[in-house]
């Protein structure tokens, strides 16, 4: 199962385009598109199934903020028990559905626009990711412009329990080993992060110690848009030898930030 979401920021708007079809092209009409916000401890089910046009669910700009988020299920497969008002209440996430579970993954179209263009990707959160320990790891350069008017890091994180918990994630120059900024974050959230031009370079990193989520690179240069994700570290390392590599270079950022008591 996936979910999806959206981003919310004053630079730019945003919409989220579900595919109601499988990857062959089948559409079943007993899919329904539903929303998940967090209320009173709790995560609140609902079903938005009339945002539609076409053989595709769109959640307009007006409907997104950073706490909602989105799957597709059939009614059959929602526990209809605590239904109250047309609304669903349960205590955490459950892997509702199959229907996403495809190969290759079935992805939402995740776009930012303004008056003048757009950039897009393809978007989703795997169930697997939501009860997922430990932190991330993702070098802010690549996908940055130094040049731009704007720079942005989105970091999305869906966690399973129906809580907003704060923590911190970190700029850290690895060659100086030093945090040049902490940043305060919360759980089942799209973090906003802005950037400076004195915060992208070759050497620094983006990292969270104790929360995962999906960092998303959004860089505004006069009218144009760009938007990217990064993949874990691992992703990039060849051999068998990769997660033992990526837990020490994490174990390098960890000691940086407990060296100056952060």
């Amino acid at each position: 199962m996936n979910f999806f979401f959206g981003i919310k920021s004053k630079e730019f708007d945003c919409e989220l385009i579900i595919p109601k079809f499988s990857n062959s092209g089948k559409i079943n009409k007993k899919i329904k598109l539903f929303q998940a916000n967090i209320e009173n401890n709790k995560w609140v089910i609902e079903d938005i199934s009339n945002y539609q046009e076409g053989n595709f669910f769109l959640i307009k700009n007006m409907n997104i903020d950073n706490h909602k988020i989105f799957f597709l299920a059939k009614n059959s497969e929602i526990n209809q028990s605590n239904k109250l008002d047309n609304k669903l209440k349960i205590n955490e996430l459950v892997n509702f559905s199959s229907y996403t579970d495809t190969e290759p993954d079935y992805r939402s179209n995740l776009k930012i626009y303004n008056h003048f263009t757009f950039s897009s990707y393809q978007s989703d959160y795997p169930f697997r990711m939501i009860s997922a320990k430990g932190g991330i790891l993702s070098s802010i350069y690549p996908l940055t412009n130094i040049d731009a008017d704007i720079n942005k890091i989105f970091f999305r994180n869906i966690y399973f329990l129906p809580e907003i918990k704060k923590s911190f994630a970190y700029l850290i120059d690895i060659s100086k080993k030093k945090v040049i900024k902490k940043i305060l974050i919360c759980s089942n959230t799209t973090n906003e992060i802005s950037l400076s031009k004195e915060q992208i370079g070759p050497n620094i990193y983006l990292y969270t110690k104790d929360i995962v989520g999906i960092p998303i690179y959004v860089s505004q240069k006069d009218n144009s848009l760009s938007m990217e994700h990064t993949h874990p570290p691992h992703h990039y390392i060849v051999g068998g030898e990769k997660f033992g590599l990526v837990k020490n270079l994490k174990k390098k950022f960890y000691e940086i930030i407990d060296k100056e008591n952060i």
